[in-house]
């Protein structure tokens, strides 16, 4: 279990070695029959050849192919679906992973207790070991994890939520119309549902909240959120009423429907929401 958990986390790395290619193979396929099965691809020679073994109880090897004349994306996506290959990815980088450099970071004795201020060592998340397995940002499937915070609204201006501000591209920012036809005008950062607009209020609270949850982390700025790479939808509706907040939910509800209805290609993959 440990070796296949392994072979997926790889996959949420960013950087691979050129014309290298992790496969598994199922029960009888050799190797050697896999190059000559696989040595032409869209009418080129690929190239493909054996480099090594790198798992005897997984059957996992490491092959290298001619990315000069082949398309390395298309390629990795035609080996997925062969008959002959039961797993296939690219050969990421790896790298370790150390506290973040932001520089109030020592501060934040919710990540990582020390005794700092006077605090009691270890009272914290554990939020560094969860960081050794991830930082949150993109699934192993590709999706790219948002967070709707509904709150007072948040600083889109801020210097250390920039990155970490989800956008909606299909959205024309603040032109008073409804580009993407989702039922929402001016939605780019999120929805206000008191404007009924795409406006955000610089709120106090949200913009804390949005920072804790998901600053951009290890940027050099400012503090970390516990998800350093998530990207934050703004949703303007707390101060009102229950029923602005329910309105609040129902936007995050209905992205995240859409998301799935369209298999990604329009809404936001919300996996959670804060108020």
């Amino acid at each position: 279990m440990l070796c296949l958990s392994l072979f997926n986390l790889a996959a949420q790395q960013a950087e691979y070695v050129p014309g290298d290619v992790l496969l598994r193979l199922p029960a009888g396929v050799q190797p050697e029959q896999l190059t000559e099965l696989l040595s032409d691809y869209d009418g080129k020679q690929t190239g493909l050849q054996v480099k090594s073994r790198i798992s005897q109880q997984a059957d996992i090897w490491l092959f290298s192919f001619d990315d000069d004349l082949i398309n390395e994306t298309e390629f990795l996506a035609y080996l997925k679906s062969h008959p002959a290959v039961l797993t296939a990815q690219f050969n990421h980088y790896t790298k370790h992973r150390s506290a973040p450099d932001d520089p109030f970071y020592p501060l934040q004795w919710q990540w990582n207790n020390t005794g700092q201020n006077g605090g009691t060592p270890g009272a914290d998340t554990d939020a560094e070991a969860a960081w050794d397995i991830t930082t949150g940002g993109v699934t192993v499937q590709g999706d790219t994890i948002v967070l709707a915070v509904i709150d007072d609204g948040t600083d889109v201006t801020h210097p250390d939520l920039q990155q970490n501000l989800w956008r909606n591209y299909g959205e024309i920012p603040f032109n008073g119309i409804d580009d993407d036809d989702n039922g929402y005008i001016d939605d780019y950062y999120g929805y206000n549902v008191f404007s009924e607009a795409g406006n955000q209020g610089i709120g106090a609270h949200g913009t804390a909240v949005a920072g804790i949850a998901g600053a951009d982390g290890n940027n050099g700025t400012g503090v970390t959120g516990i998800n350093q790479q998530v990207k934050i939808m703004s949703v303007t509706a707390a101060g009102g009423t229950e029923a602005e907040i329910i309105a609040g939910y129902d936007y995050a509800c209905t992205l995240r429907a859409l998301y799935n209805v369209t298999d990604g290609a329009e809404g936001a993959f919300v996996t959670a929401t804060n108020t």
